[in-house]
């Protein structure tokens, strides 16, 4: 299933993009690892000997247009076709009331969250139209369906990135593009509302309640990650996916996902308050 097949992983020094690289790693895919840390970099590649394949490693700031531009030289003499790219790199960026967080601090979540998944797609799509199904997948996070106070930057960009997965869906419809809510874990991202403490508001003991709980089970977007790449999941696209809530796993459910349109759209309210306009208006 994955292999022979190469794919572009970012974000993947820790949290869930370091669980993916293990998960496809296992599976026989080929990797491109992004990370800002070399260091970590190079470590993750030494605990991925599962198969005798050789994975690659690209140290780069996804934010940075430029340097993107520069590493996908490098990535397309690697591979000439990409099967999938997952954008796991993301940042809370700065937490805090409007009064309390300045516009440059505000664009830092902006960056990575939003421009860095945009660059990698942008310099990234034509390997993937050569590929017989490309894939995108991308992460959502908390305030894309919910208020977030608090963490604008982060829901503001998580929010928008759900939308730019939508519009791909329909602007490349040979590529599957989609957009995975993995839900609470206990990654290096809740550490930064730990450090801020009450600057995070009532998500500050939210925060400390769900680490003590020990948060969602990190397997669900891992698993949704692999089945979205896939083949049994072509022509799922556009879609804003629960990983821990929502039953992908039903073949009902995936019927759904392939055949209606405003199913898991950005709206996420699916059979409870969204009502179709009357034929009369």
């Amino acid at each position: 299933m994955f292999l022979g097949k190469t794919y572009l992983l970012t974000g993947c020094s820790q949290g869930i993009g370091n669980q993916i690289a293990h998960d496809l790693a296992k599976k026989g895919a080929r990797l491109i690892l992004v990370s800002r840390n070399e260091i970590d970099l190079e470590n993750l590649n030494k605990v991925l000997a599962y198969r005798e394949i050789k994975h690659f490693l690209i140290p780069l700031d996804v934010s940075n247009s430029f340097m993107v531009e520069q590493a996908f030289v490098k990535i397309t003499s690697i591979s000439p076709h990409l099967h999938g790219i997952i954008n796991c790199a993301g940042s809370f960026g700065a937490i805090g009331k409007l009064e309390d967080v300045a516009p440059p601090e505000f664009l830092k979540g902006i960056m990575v969250n939003l421009l860095g998944s945009y660059n990698m797609c942008y310099y990234g799509i034509n390997l993937l139209k050569k590929a017989t199904r490309g894939k995108i997948i991308n992460f959502s996070g908390g305030g894309v369906t919910s208020n977030f106070p608090n963490y604008s930057s982060y829901s503001c960009s998580k929010i928008a990135l759900v939308k730019f997965t939508e519009n791909l869906a329909e602007e490349y419809p040979q590529i599957d593009s989609n957009i995975i809510a993995p839900g609470f874990l206990k990654t290096k991202l809740a550490e930064q509302t730990i450090k801020v403490g009450e600057k995070a508001g009532s998500f500050y003991n939210k925060t400390k309640d769900m680490l003590i709980q020990g948060g969602n089970d990190i397997r669900y977007p891992v698993d949704l990650v692999s089945f979205l790449l896939n083949e049994e999941s072509d022509g799922i696209t556009g879609k804003l996916i629960s990983a821990p809530w929502d039953d992908w796993k039903n073949n009902d459910f995936q019927k759904q996902l392939k055949e209606d349109k405003d199913f898991c759209s950005l709206r996420r309210i699916d059979n409870k308050y969204f009502q179709k306009m009357s034929s009369n208006l």
